[in-house]
């Protein structure tokens, strides 16, 4: 039941698999459970819970900075293996109709190993598929090889561990553990599991939350980047005929200017200031996809005198529409004039 990526073991995790050990020998592993509600199994439950949340304060300080979710998920088997007898810990997520391990911390037999990388059969592997299901941890004491129809491959492994992780309210994967002795498991493994899986979850979430936050931004400046490209090229482009309008008008006023009628005078006065407000208006265009990029510093700019522009710029759409625009004194701002 249980993954693929092998991380080489610390002096922490260095725990190779045993062959089968004589039964008295076994047992003699066992530890002492402590009774239900008993101070010491409160006590032992406490203790349990607190060097969880010790060993995940670093994963979770750390978390800015990290947004692997595999990596995540070391951290965490790192921290259970640590409060355990030798054993191995695994991450499965499904794939497909095979269940696939992402990350794995501990060795297996080599057959088991082999196995478990061409992946596990979905439904078959009931130690993953009950606490998918469920929702809830697995805890088997005593491994019986049936429940995942491992057979002779098993051979080794005392006790397992299966706890789902579950993020934005969905199982996302489950977390294995795997003993090499006879532990029953405790209410101070069972505090210690699932304080650590439940935090790992949220580690999980708070991680995508940053990947997203990257990839929103990267989209953000590649769009900013484009926009100003098209800024520009749209810019020189509407600029070249708005400066062959304004020669013709310039020459027109030249040559008949002295001689033409006033009302012509009176168009051409209106065309030569229109091309100018226009050409400012794309010359703004170009500056405003720059804001991000080449901003100014934030000069005072004279609220009114701006409505004023947009009172002329809009004022054929206001007569003929028989509208009218009424503005109320507006203060100086510090801004980019653009």
């Amino acid at each position: 039941m249980l993954g693929c990526h092998v991380v080489p073991a610390s002096p922490l995790t260095a725990r190779p698999p045993p062959g089968p050990a004589p039964a008295e020998a076994v047992m003699a592993e066992a530890h002492p459970v402590p009774e239900p509600d008993s101070p010491a199994w409160q006590t032992a439950e406490l203790e349990a819970r607190t060097r969880a949340l010790e060993g995940f304060a670093d994963l979770t300080r750390d978390l800015s900075f990290q947004t692997d979710p595999y990596a995540l998920i070391r951290r965490a088997m790192e921290v259970v293996l640590a409060q355990l007898p030798p054993g191995v810990a695994l991450y499965y997520e499904p794939d497909g109709n095979v269940w696939r391990a992402r990350a794995q911390l501990g060795t297996l037999r080599a057959d088991l190993q082999a196995a478990v990388d061409a992946g596990l059969p979905f439904d078959e592997t009931q130690n993953l598929r009950i606490p998918q299901q469920t929702r809830l941890p697995h805890y088997q004491s005593e491994y019986d090889a049936g429940t995942d129809r491992l057979g002779d491959l098993a051979l080794g492994i005392v006790a397992t561990a299966t706890l789902p992780v579950i993020t934005e309210g969905a199982v996302r994967g489950v977390f294995a553990v795997a003993l090499y002795s006879l532990r029953p498991w405790t209410p101070a493994d069972r505090a210690l599991l699932e304080t650590v899986v439940r935090s790992l979850g949220l580690a999980l979430e708070g991680a995508q939350g940053v990947q997203d936050l990257q990839r929103r931004t990267a989209e953000l400046e590649r769009s900013n980047r484009e926009l100003e490209q098209f800024a520009y090229v749209a810019s020189h482009d509407l600029q070249e005929p708005l400066r062959t309008v304004t020669s013709f008008v310039e020459l027109l006023n030249r040559r008949y200017g002295d001689h033409g009628d006033p009302r012509a005078q009176q168009y051409v006065a209106h065309i030569t200031d229109g091309t100018r407000r226009m050409s400012q208006l794309i010359q703004d265009l170009l500056a405003f996809s720059r804001v991000t990029s080449q901003g100014r510093a934030p000069q005072p700019v004279d609220m009114n005198r701006l409505m004023d522009d947009v009172r002329q710029d809009l004022g054929t759409q206001f007569a003929q529409g028989g509208g009218t625009l009424a503005v109320d004194p507006l203060p100086a701002v510090r801004a980019d004039g653009t």
